[in-house]
């Protein structure tokens, strides 16, 4: 190999380190991205669960509201 052949080995290779490490911090933001994701996700599925507890309590209450309304109003017309 010829001195200008390995100079431009040398600089093929400072090349493809250089793409390595880009890869790498972009997998590492990729991670970190995907973990984020996932952490809402999470907030989500908590902020669903509530939601549905609190459907079903307003549902409850509503079924209550409606049993003494129905209630008062036999009561009114006996």
């Amino acid at each position: 190999m010829t001195p200008k052949m390995l100079e431009e080995l040398l600089e093929l290779i400072t090349l493809w380190l250089d793409d390595i490490r880009d890869i790498r911090v972009n997998g590492y933001h990729i991670d970190e991205l995907i973990n984020q994701l996932e952490q809402r996700v999470n907030d989500i599925g908590t902020n669903i669960t509530g939601l549905e507890e609190n459907a079903q309590s307003i549902d409850e209450k509503l079924s209550e509201v409606s049993k003494r309304a129905i209630s008062t109003k036999q009561k009114t017309v006996i």
